[in-house]
């Protein structure tokens, strides 16, 4: 193995380690832990939108999203294809996930939810570490 291919498989399991990461802050609900690699121009791509909120927006959302949700499942089925720029300073992750929760509503019944989403997320590298500059993500429909 060269120099470079174990540097960039060094990277990819830095990336398969931020899979878990995100997973496990889902499931144990640890909305800090989603935010705390997002870029200052972090943009997500969905429903035809481009949004632009900053990391406080982000937290109240996914505060609120996992403070009233219970997951039965949040997995990804298979391996995500990992890629890299040449020189390794931007990073790709190309995944699905399956996802069955309960969203429960304070002032309405509780609406169970079961999801597979296909998901692209970007990273810049930073130093020693990834920043996750822009993600994109569509769900199969229901």
């Amino acid at each position: 193995m060269t120099r470079q291919q174990a540097k960039f498989e060094r990277m990819r399991q830095e990336l398969r380690t931020h899979h878990e990461t995100f997973i496990d802050a889902h499931v144990n609900n640890k909305p800090e832990v989603l935010i705390q690699d997002l870029a200052e121009d972090y943009v997500n791509v969905s429903r035809g939108a481009l949004m632009r909120t900053t990391k406080q927006e982000m937290l109240e959302r996914f505060t609120s999203y996992l403070g009233s949700t219970e997951f039965s499942e949040y997995s990804m089925p298979e391996e995500p294809e990992i890629g890299f720029s040449d020189d390794g300073s931007i990073a790709w992750s190309i995944f699905r996930l399956h996802v069955a929760a309960t969203w429960r509503q304070p002032d309405a019944e509780d609406v169970n939810y079961e999801d597979t989403w296909a998901c692209l997320m970007l990273f810049r590298r930073a130093g020693d570490r990834w920043i996750r500059i822009a993600e994109a993500s569509n769900r199969v429909p229901r």
